[in-house]
C-alpha cells in the first residue's frame, strides 16, 4: 500500500470528525482513553517510557506518572517521581508489556498488524507518520494525555476507520482505484487499431513527471526524485475535455457507416496502480510518498476507458514524452 505524508491533523479542521474511545482492560479493570490526531512535532513530557510496537514503525509513548499509577493497581512501586529512566531497558519493556497487555491485542486488531514491543526501533524521524494522544475520558473538561501513538501513514489510516462512527467508517471504506500515470494521447479506433510493435505514440505529458489519477477528472501531480513517487500538489479537478482536431468533423463530410470508427478513445499509460479506500485518499497531501513498487525501466500498461490492452515503453524524444509499443491486443486475438 502506499506511503503517505501528513504533518498535522487527521482530518481537515472543516470536517474533523471525533474518533471513538479506545476501550481495554489493565490487570481486571476496564479502562477507555478518548483518542485524537494531533501536531506530530508535539512534544512530549520528559520521563515518558517509549516502546517499537513492531519492525514496521508503530511507536507506544506512556507518560511516566500514569504509568506509576498502573502499578499501583498491581500491588507496586514504581520509580521515584516517575522518573523511568532509572529503570533498566528490559525492566521497563516487561513492566509496559504485562501491564498493558489487551491493549496491545486491541491495537494488533484495530491496525491489523501483528505487534510485538520493543525497547528498539521506531520511526525514522524523516519518515512519512502521524501523531495520536490517548487521555483519560473526562465529563467536564479534558484530561491531559498519559499515552502518544505514532504511526505509519496508512496504519494510521486504518486506526481512524477503525475507531469511527459506523455510518462513518462505511463511506470511508469505499474503494477507489489509484492509478498513476505518465501520459495519454487520444486517438481515433482506426488509428489505434493500425499500431503494431515498435510504433511510438507521443503523449500529452503531466505538469510534473506523473499524475495519480482517481476517476477521469481527480489528479494529483506526482514528481520522481530520491525518495519515489512523492505528491507535489492537492487534488484537483481537470475539467478539460480534449479533442482530436480530425475528430471534428461538419454533418456533410461524415459518412454514417463511418461515424463509430471515428470515435475518438484515450491511451492511456499507467506506471502502476493501487485500490485505496476513502479513508487513505483523504491522508494524501502535498509531500506523500506513493509505495507503488516500480522499476525504473518497468514497462508501462496501455490502457483504454481502464481495461489493459497491451504495453510498452516510454521513451524521451527531445523534449516529447511517447510511449513504444511493446505489445497490443488485437481484435482477432
Amino acid at each position: 500500500m502506499p506511503e503517505y505524508s501528513r504533518s498535522a491533523h487527521a482530518w481537515p479542521a472543516s470536517g474533523q470528525r471525533l474518533l471513538a474511545p479506545l476501550a481495554f482492560r489493565v490487570l481486571n479493570q476496564d479502562a477507555a482513553l478518548s483518542v485524537a490526531p494531533v501536531a506530530a512535532d508535539e512534544p512530549l513530557p520528559s520521563g515518558s517510557v517509549s516502546l517499537a510496537l513492531s519492525d514496521h514503525g508503530e511507536q507506544l509513548y506512556v507518560q511516566g506518572h500514569w504509568l506509576n499509577e498502573l502499578c499501583g493497581l498491581a500491588g507496586l512501586a514504581g520509580p521515584a517521581n516517575a522518573d523511568w529512566s532509572q529503570v533498566s531497558p528490559a525492566q521497563r519493556q516487561f513492566v509496559v508489556g504485562w501491564l498493558l497487555d489487551d491493549l496491545f491485542s486491541r491495537l494488533e486488531t484495530l491496525l491489523d498488524r501483528e505487534l510485538a514491543p520493543s525497547e528498539s526501533g521506531g520511526l525514522s524521524s524523516s519518515g512519512d507518520w502521524r501523531r495520536f494522544e490517548l487521555g483519560r475520558m473526562a465529563s467536564t473538561a479534558a484530561a491531559p494525555p498519559v499515552m502518544w501513538l505514532d504511526l505509519p501513514q496508512i496504519v494510521a489510516a486504518r486506526l481512524e476507520r477503525a475507531l469511527l462512527h459506523k455510518a462513518d467508517a462505511f463511506w470511508l471504506q469505499v474503494p477507489f482505484t489509484a492509478s498513476l500515470q505518465a501520459g495519454h494521447q487520444t486517438l481515433r479506433l482506426k488509428q489505434l487499431a493500425s499500431l503494431a510493435p515498435g510504433d511510438i505514440v507521443l503523449l500529452n505529458r503531466p505538469l510534473q513527471d506523473l499524475q495519480l489519477v482517481v476517476s477521469s477528472c481527480l489528479l494529483a501531480d506526482v514528481r520522481t526524485d530520491a525518495k519515489g513517487d512523492v505528491l507535489v500538489s492537492a487534488w484537483y479537478l481537470d475539467e478539460r475535455r480534449e479533442r482530436s482536431v480530425e475528430s471534428i468533423h461538419t454533418q456533410e463530410d461524415v459518412d454514417e457507416v463511418d461515424v463509430l470508427d471515428n470515435l475518438t478513445v484515450q491511451l492511456v499509460c499507467e506506471v502502476g496502480r493501487q485500490s485505496m479506500t476513502l479513508a487513505e485518499l483523504k491522508t494524501l497531501q502535498p509531500g506523500s510518498v506513493l509505495s507503488m513498487e516500480r522499476g525504473a525501466q518497468q514497462a508501462v500498461d496501455l490502457l483504454i476507458n481502464g481495461a489493459r490492452v497491451g504495453q510498452g515503453e516510454l521513451v524521451r524524444l527531445d523534449d516529447a514524452l511517447g510511449v513504444r509499443i511493446i505489445r497490443l491486443a488485437k481484435s482477432h486475438g
